[in-house]
């Protein structure tokens, strides 16, 4: 299968175009929510949940021998538009969605941790960085070297939702995100192994 296979998707945050109000909790991660949505490969549409996880008591059984993680950012216009890093998991994999500090782990666009590396981490306050993960890898220019970031804020706002990909409408938009906030929207699948 994709990635040398062994791969156990944990969680996901689905595409939003809308405005209703939700909660998105920092301690989303380590909490099993819409687990169905997990075994729906299509599912990243406006759902009434925007997350997705199978959580702490599920997955504590192998998380001991996880040592990998793959990101990847699904285009909130377009399903087939995605790009993927790997992350190397440090012990504080349940943390990695909450305001807890825990050190940076090396980040990597390719399975074998060797291509366009760079420390990265997962860091909680007002909105959620994904540390290391850059569209700007890809080709696609972005804000001001501007990682992905989540609004993992807790404040139950109509505001804009899912992922942010920082690169507004540059290029003619090339990377498929036109939500009315410009360029948040976008799904993210997290997988480990």
């Amino acid at each position: 299968s994709d990635d040398g296979g062994g791969w156990t998707l944990a969680a996901k945050v689905h595409r939003w175009h809308g405005g209703s109000p939700y909660n998105e909790p920092l301690g989303w991660f380590a909490e099993e929510r819409d687990v169905a949505a997990l075994l729906d490969t299509v599912s990243y549409e406006d759902r009434p949940a925007a997350l997705a996880a199978h959580g702490k008591a599920r997955l504590d059984p192998i998380v001991a021998a996880v040592d990998q993680a793959r990101f990847t950012v699904i285009a909130e216009d377009d399903l087939d538009q995605r790009a993927t890093w790997f992350k190397a998991v440090d012990a504080g994999i349940w943390s990695w969605f909450t305001a807890v500090d825990h050190p940076a782990t090396e980040v990597c666009t390719d399975v074998d941790m060797s291509m366009d590396c760079t420390p990265g981490k997962i860091v909680s306050s007002g909105s959620t960085l994904l540390g290391g993960m850059d569209l700007a890898t890809f080709g696609y220019t972005t804000i001001n070297a501007c990682p992905l970031h989540l609004r993992h804020n807790e404040d139950q706002s109509p505001d804009f939702s899912a992922v942010c990909s920082c690169t507004l409408n540059y290029d003619n938009n090339a990377w498929h995100d036109d939500a009315a906030d410009g360029h948040w929207g976008n799904g993210l699948e997290i997988w480990i192994r």
